[in-house]
């Protein structure tokens, strides 16, 4: 019973950790699009030219922000209908 106990927290928090981790892969997408806004408008390159220089970056946060949110969200009600 302890044991189990032990495990239920322990893949808590790495759900949280997955889930929390996730939203931070959002966050920075969103602050990486709002720089890419404002730099078009206070540098000297056109709003394409700036969404194409951080294209990979915007890429790579949104599908890792998606990608977490879903594991983290799919392990936890995993677990919980485990419990059930």
């Amino acid at each position: 019973m302890e044991k189990e106990r032990k495990y239920h927290r322990k893949s808590a928090f790495t759900n949280g950790l997955a889930v929390g981790f996730g939203i931070g892969c959002f966050a920075t997408f969103v602050a990486l699009l709002v720089t890419v806004f404002y730099y078009s408008h206070v540098g000297s390159q056109a709003f394409g030219e700036a969404l194409s220089t951080f294209s990979l970056p915007l890429t790579y946060f949104f599908v890792l922000g998606v990608l977490f949110l879903i594991v983290g969200l799919v392990w936890e009600r995993f677990e919980k209908q485990l419990k059930l």
